[in-house]
């Protein structure tokens, strides 16, 4: 009987592994993503959060800016609050006025006038601060001004307000939808609304009975509609603070507001009402900071 010529096979038989035993593979597989791990540890521990914009604003109804020695007292005040952008309201503008709300500190001032008498809003924009203007909306009845604007990366809307001190829906009716274009766009609203969003915390009255105005119902609509925080209310939910006080009514009202989009009150680090002064309403100003990430070297 001849013998079988077949050689024996060369191929190796694989070892079996375990379920749970890491092959050199996957051990390497762990290491390399150990590694990226401590590095992106080291690498986030060097980053910081800078500060790459700062706005203060300020809206105050300065109750009249003919003369000029008050507007030199508003300059000087607006100067000692480091203001940047500036809202006034019952600026009493004619609309073919003999002086301007300019100054070196403020070279920048856009209004919408009524008379000499009555209403009257401007922006201020301080001089350090660099911007670009895209459109402009100015009410003939000197109640709104609204500007489209870019601050570096930031683009805003902002609009400044002296609402009519009786119960008129039809004013915010108005103004919103003028700014319903600009729904999409990061808002702030500031100015003297002339009604208080809560009574129960916004006013302080020794009337016994106080009337709801539809106006705050309406507001209060639009501010869900658009997205907007009252920005004080925010910072300080249950304090008691007013920005006018009526010697007729005999009650101190926070009148004086900023409104602003949901979606930079997280940039609002803080909100103040400063003492009455020069006027029969206080000045309220609103600190806006952007921050970024960068290394820290």
């Amino acid at each position: 009987m001849s013998k079988s010529n077949k050689t024996p096979s060369t191929k190796r038989s694989r070892p079996e592994e375990s379920p749970g035993a890491a092959t050199p593979h996957t051990s390497s597989t762990v290491e390399v993503l150990e590694s990226i791990d401590n590095k992106l540890s080291r690498f986030d521990a060097r980053l910081a959060l800078v500060e790459i914009l700062h706005l203060e604003f300020v809206t105050w109804n300065v109750r009249g800016a003919g003369s000029r020695e008050k507007r030199l007292k508003i300059f000087n005040w607006l100067s000692d609050l480091q203001a940047d952008i500036v809202f006034l309201q019952e600026t009493n503008m004619s609309k073919t006025p003999t002086y301007t709300l300019t100054s070196p500190q403020f070279p920048h001032s856009y209004s919408a006038c009524y008379n000499s008498k009555q209403r009257g809003v401007a922006i201020l924009i301080n001089r350090r601060i660099n911007f670009s203007i895209s459109s402009n909306i100015t009410a003939p009845e000197g109640r709104f001004i609204i500007l489209n604007l870019s601050i570096l990366n930031m683009h805003l809307c902002i609009a400044n307000i002296y609402g009519p001190n009786v119960d008129d829906p039809s004013f915010f009716h108005k103004i919103f939808t003028a700014l319903s274009d600009h729904s999409d766009t990061k808002l702030i609203i500031g100015g003297d609304f002339n009604l208080v969003l809560h009574s129960n915390i916004d006013r302080l009255s020794t009337a016994v009975s106080q009337r709801n105005w539809q106006s705050a119902d309406t507001l209060k609509q639009y501010m869900n509609n658009f997205g907007l925080s009252d920005a004080w209310r925010s910072h300080h939910p249950t304090l008691r603070d007013y920005t006018f006080f009526s010697a007729v009514h005999h009650s101190h009202s926070r009148l004086d507001n900023f409104l602003v989009s949901n979606s930079i009150m997280m940039d609002v680090t803080d909100t103040r009402i400063h003492p009455i002064t020069i006027s029969d309403h206080a000045p309220v100003s609103l600190s806006l900071a952007q921050k970024r990430k960068c290394i820290n070297k």
